[in-house]
């Protein structure tokens, strides 16, 4: 074999696998195109473990209960509120409908945290 076709040969194999190369790295740029868009989709999306760390806090009745990290694998569904907050008040209706509503629902938790101290949140459970 003349060095010409010798050249001519592998001048052919380096361009096929130049060709794999850029194939091989489309794919994975496209995957990785992907991935990033779904990342950063739940940098804006609530999602289980977005933004609430894990907390341990007392329940008015004095039970602890874990926030963000169910034993039982529950989700749990939070409603902050303030004893004052006449937009809180006003959307109770609609909580409690809610709660009613997923109360036969053994994977879900509802759970309501107050931005007041104990007393206050007592006297407003009680009242609502």
């Amino acid at each position: 074999m003349d060095s010409h076709k010798r050249n001519s040969v592998v001048l052919g194999v380096a361009v096929l696998a130049a060709s794999a190369l850029v194939v091989v790295l489309g794919y994975q740029n496209q995957s990785l195109r992907d991935r990033t868009r779904e990342l950063f989709a739940m940098t804006r999306q609530p999602h289980r473990g977005f933004v609430l760390p894990t907390v341990d806090l007392e329940t008015i009745a004095g039970d602890s209960i874990r926030l963000a990290e169910s034993d039982s694998g529950h989700v749990q569904l939070l409603f902050v509120f303030g004893t004052n907050c006449r937009h809180c008040g006003a959307s109770l209706p609609a909580w409690n409908q809610i709660a009613d509503h997923l109360v036969h629902d053994p994977g879900l938790q509802v759970i309501g945290i107050s931005t007041d101290s104990i007393l206050p949140t007592q006297s407003f459970v009680e009242e609502h």
